[in-house]
Parts: C-alpha cells; structure tokens; sequence
C-alpha cells in the first residue's frame, strides 16, 4: 500500500538523488530540472519524457477550461519570467505547426521608454501568457501606461494566488485568468477552480495526501495538515510521499466549475514565518519574498516592517541596485502588501533598519553568484575606474563606449567597453593593468591603442570621438580628429569583404545548433557598422547604434525594417522566432544582402529607388 510507505523529504532525495535515479529506459529525452531552494537547499529532478508531457497536457486542459481551442491553439504561448539568469527562447508549438512556445526573460524590457515598452508588450496579443502572479502584476502596472494589452488568456503558478489577484490581472488585460499549483519535481500538480481560490488534484499525474502534523492520517474536515505528493508518471526519477514544505486542507462541497478533481486550498505556503502584515490580511512570508528576489536577482535581501503602513526592504551589497531594479523591488513588495503601505528600498549599509528577516539561502542568487555587468551603469563604472586609472604611467587618456551608454541597446552579448589611449601599446606593458581591471569587472573589454594606430581606424576613432563618456583625460586634446571620408571609404572596401566572409561562414555552417538571439546580434552587429559607414562617409556624425537605426528609418534605407526586428530580438525587446526556422536563417541572410547592398553604393552603383527598398525586410 502506498500509504503504508515512509515519508521523503528534500534532504533524502538531494543526498540520495543518483540512487533515486532510474537505470532503465531510453535517457536522451531526459532532462534535470532544479528547485529555487526556497524552502532549503536546492534539489535537482531528473524528468522523463512522459512526465513532460503530462504536464504539458495539463497545462492544456487548464487553457481550455477558459478558452476554445480555435481561439489559442495556432497562436501559441509565452512564458514571462524577470529572472536575469534565464535565456529568451522559442520553440515550435506542440499544439500546432503555426504557432510558437516563448520563454522570455522581460528584464530588458522593463526599463524601455513607454514607446518602445508598448511596442513590446504588444508581442503579448493574442497569446496565452504565464508566469508567476508578482510577474504578471508588474508587467501589469506597465501596461497600464502604453494602451490596451489583449493576451488570449494569464495562466498563473509559482506562487500562492488569490483571486482578487486574479480578478485585477483579468480587469487589466480583459481577458481569462487562471492558476496552476506547480512543482518543480512533479510539473502539475493541482489546476486552479474557475470559481474560488482552490485547487483541483492533477489526479492523472500525482497522488496528494494532507497529513496531520504526525503524518499518519488524514486531517478531519477543515484541519490543514501538510502536504505531500506521489508522482504517477515520471519513471526516471519517481518520489513517493514525498514533503513538499506546504500546508493546505481539503475543500467541502461543490465548486460548480468544470475543471475535475478532488479540491483543496493553501493554507502556507512552505515557510510558517510571516515578516510582514499588509491590508486586508495579506501577509508576506519568508517564501513570498524568496521567490521574488530570486526573479530579480538581489542578494542578500530582507525585510522589515517599521510601522503597520511602512516596509522596508534591505539589500546588501557593495554598490545600489540599479535604478529599473529597485523600482521593480519596490512595486513587487507593494503587490504583495496591497493598498495603504510605504513601501522602501534600502541598502543595508544606508539603513538603519535592524532586526530585518533575512530570506533563505537560495534566495537572489544566480549561478556563480554573479550579477551580469551588462546591468551596471556608465557613471558606476566611471566612478569605479576613475580612480584605478587616474595616475597610471603613460595613459593619456580612458573612454567608454558603446551600449554601456545606452541601456535600451544593451543586450547579453554586450560587453563593457572601454578604450586606453597610451604613449606605447606594447601589450607586455598594459597586460597587468588589464587582468587587474578585468578580475574586479567581469565583462570589461580593455583596449589598448596609441594614436597613430586610432587614427588609422577610422570606423572606431569615429565611433570613440562620437559616443564616448571620458573615464581620464580627453581624446580631443592628443591630435585625434573626425577622419576623413576618403579614409573612411577605402576602411569600409575592405570591411565588407570580410563582414561577408563571416556571415557567409555562419549561415552555411553544418552541425551547429543555431542561436536566433545570437544570429540576431551578430546580423545587428554588421548591418550597424554598414549603415555607420553609409552615414559617416556622407558627413554625419551620430554613431551609437539607436541614432544610426533611427537615421535608416527616417531616410528608409534598404534594410531598415530588418535591423530594427534582429536589434530588438538580440536585446530581447521581442520573442525570437524558433531555431532552424526560416525567419532565423533570414537574419544572416538578410544581412548579407545588406553589405552586398553597402558594397555597390561603395562602387557608386546605383542604391535602390522606392519601388525596392523594403527587398530583403521581413514581414511586418
């Protein structure tokens, strides 16, 4: 009997996982998923392909509880998520050949003026749309500023969900809402009841027990106990009982909704410490805060609440959060409180805060325990660099450059550039300095350059004269001047010689698993640098990469609509079409035909009229 089985908890499958672990069956559509760790350490499942496709016929069924299959099925879904750590991807949809499954990471595009933000939320039309309930808020309370947002429908998991929550998301969206009670180590494992706050057992997939606190029997009517589940489907790695940190109890009577399955509620969610009462009863526990700091990344985070109407929230580390970051910590906590609360973010070295509960280990933390340098800002690393560099023989002058100025260009493949103009380049001679700088900032890239080598790069001694933010000294005062357009010119022959070699190698090359994301960056990247060239040579100035593409528009070059979709792609402004699809292919072919284009108006061909400027672009 199942029941007459012992108790798994967390610690048994993590120090006993290779064990738990089948030896049978066919391994290569198996693959290991990790738990956040907010209830302790992290675990890792491994999950067979039966078990991922139980839950994605469960998350199915929850769709079409709410929705007709004719209205969703060829449009696909998008899964956002704010965690820095996560990669956008798409993938062809297993409901159909039409439409697309999205992951995409929306920090990016949080920060995004309300122009280009609508632009991109306006990729949500027309899908389902899932995430975590703190997520969808956010983006939510966005919304609200850029015009009316359509998604078919908002599937919500992750974290408990009430149904005023579900109430204000369907208000705002004007469309279905709906939860999932999910685990990493079982997929589904209750669909949410249409008409109240429960959950109906995933009774397909899982066996769930809610057990008095001595774990032997059933609790009687409206007792919570604990919860723990049995999976029925995953043969690589089956947990039996197995203690999920949860507590809920079962729920008397009928619902009325169509969705089937015995029903039960949350009472906690797996920590029983609550660290800060809000209106209405809402109350925010150690889990609430560590599932939304592990979305954005901030370590170390606490919190505290100072009066009934004030929460602060606490953060250490060695420098403030960046600006869209703390807005985005600020309006999480206040989702959480609701209405009637201050809610305040605070390093903890600026704080007086004390007696703050910490959230548990796992919590804020990215692999490695690194925050991506693309997240630092341009005068953070000029006040950082200012001083390192202020007295060092033989430097003449520091410059960043590039998207570090620009946050709506930056993209993962970004780098931190920064230029030293020195008396002599020998590279024996600056190599300390530079594994100095890099070992505090990872992701700079150092250059080092004398100005008889600047100056016979024209593309870069423009782009550093145009786009720079002066780390020491100043370019203008050692002789560095804007280079001819005949330079320019004769530069630009040979780069598009060599930009079409590399895109050619990269679009014909066999065995390789195709990233659109990178496709995109590296298509953004040469058509850029062309359109640079084009302007440059013709006397304009404007370098940086949001000037060059809106200078394409307003002069409707030829492959202005392509630069603009691979750019807002590669920054993940926007869903990516799936790899192997034609679209992705059309990045690197499109711009191969934009540098044979910039290649004939080199030579004075003619460039072409308004009957084919759009050859090349994709559909809109």
């Amino acid at each position: 009997m199942l029941f007459d089985l012992p108790i798994l908890d967390r610690e048994e499958v993590r120090r006993h996982r290779v064990r738990l672990r089948s030896e049978a069956g066919e391994s290569s559509g198996w693959r290991t998923v990790r738990t956040t760790g907010t209830s302790g350490i992290p675990v890792e499942i491994t999950i067979d392909q039966e078990a991922q496709q139980a839950e994605m016929d469960a998350l199915t069924r929850q769709i079409t509880a709410v929705l007709d299959p004719a209205e969703w099925l060829d449009d696909g879904l998008v899964h956002l998520t704010l965690h820095l750590a996560s990669t956008t991807r798409s993938q062809r949809s297993p409901w159909s050949i039409h439409g697309t499954m999205t992951k995409w990471s929306f920090n990016r595009v949080w920060h995004l003026p309300p122009d280009l933000l609508g632009r991109s939320l306006h990729h949500l039309d027309r899908r389902v749309v899932t995430g975590m309930p703190s997520v969808l808020t956010l983006v939510a309370e966005r919304a609200r500023d850029v015009g009316a947002i359509r998604p078919h429908a908002l599937v919500l998991s992750g974290e408990t969900v009430q149904m005023a929550t579900r109430r204000r998301l369907g208000e705002i969206f004007d469309c279905p809402v709906t939860s999932l009670y999910t685990l990493a180590e079982f997929g589904v494992v209750g669909n949410g009841c249409l008409t109240t706050d429960d959950y109906h057992v995933n009774e397909r997939d899982v066996v769930v027990e809610i057990l008095e606190p001595r774990l032997t029997v059933e609790p009687a009517a409206g007792r919570g106990g604990e919860i723990l589940v049995t999976g029925l489907v995953n043969r690589a790695m089956p947990l039996l009982r197995y203690r999920t940190g949860d507590r809920g109890v079962w729920s008397a009577g009928s619902c009325g909704c169509p969705v089937p399955g015995r029903r039960f509620s949350i009472t906690t969610a797996r920590s029983l410490h609550v660290v800060a009462d809000g209106a209405n009863g809402r109350r925010i526990t150690e889990l609430d805060l560590c599932k939304l700091f592990t979305q954005l990344d901030v370590q170390g985070a606490r919190i505290v609440q100072t009066t009934p109407t004030d929460v602060v929230v606490a953060y250490e580390a060695d420098r403030p959060l960046p600006s869209d970051v703390r807005e985005m910590a600020e309006m999480s906590v206040r989702q959480l409180v609701g209405p009637g609360i201050t809610v305040s973010v605070a390093r903890v070295t600026e704080s007086a805060v004390s007696g703050a509960a910490p959230v548990p280990t796992g919590a804020g933390r990215m692999a490695g325990g690194a925050t991506p340098p693309r997240q630092t800002e341009a005068d953070e690393v000029v006040g950082w660099a200012r001083p390192r560099l202020a007295q060092v023989p033989g430097l003449l002058a520091a410059v960043l450059t590039g998207s570090i100025l620009d946050p709506v260009a930056r993209s993962r493949f970004s780098d931190i550039d920064m230029h030293l103009l020195v008396d002599d380049a020998r590279p024996e001679l600056w190599l300390d300095l530079t594994r100095e700088l890099h070992a505090e900032l990872p992701g700079l890239r150092v250059n080092v350059t004398d100005g008889a080598t600047l100056a016979a790069s024209p593309l870069v001694l423009s782009r550093l004269l145009a786009e720079r933010q002066p780390v020491v000294g100043d370019l203008s005062e050692h002789g560095l001047r804007q280079p001819e357009a005949a330079a320019l010119r004769a530069e630009a022959t040979f780069w598009a010689q060599d930009a079409q070699a590399v895109l050619w190698t990269q679009v014909s090359s066999v065995g390789t698993d195709r990233d659109p994301l990178r496709d995109a960056w590296l298509a953004g990247r040469y058509m850029l640098d062309a359109f640079r060239y084009h302007f440059l040579i013709r006397g304009r100035r404007e370098t940086a990469a949001s000037q060059v593409a809106a200078a394409s528009e307003a002069d409707r070059l030829p492959y202005y609509r392509l630069l603009f979709e691979v750019m807002e792609v590669s920054r993940e402004h926007r869903p990516p079409p799936p790899a192997e699809s034609d679209e992705c292919r059309g990045y690197l072919l499109g711009a191969l035909s934009c540098i044979r284009w910039f290649t004939q108006s080199l030579r004075g061909d003619a460039v072409p009229g308004p009957a084919d400027r759009q050859e090349g672009s994709p559909p809109s």
